[in-house]
């Protein structure tokens, strides 16, 4: 469920990138929203373990 959270925020951050005005900056933005979405998908397993109180 986590993943599937933190995917849609990630579809929506990268429809919010504009293109036409900064292409450089767009480029980078969707570097910086992937690095984020790649880290929060590796701490989704511990995240889901302290709600759920499994160890």
């Amino acid at each position: 469920m986590l993943i599937l959270v933190c995917v849609a925020i990630y579809a929506v951050l990268i429809q919010g990138i504009a293109t036409s005005g900064d292409p450089i900056g767009a480029i980078w933005g969707t570097i910086g929203y992937t690095v984020l979405l790649c880290f929060m998908l590796f701490k989704t397993g511990g995240i889901a373990q302290r709600v759920f109180g499994a160890h």
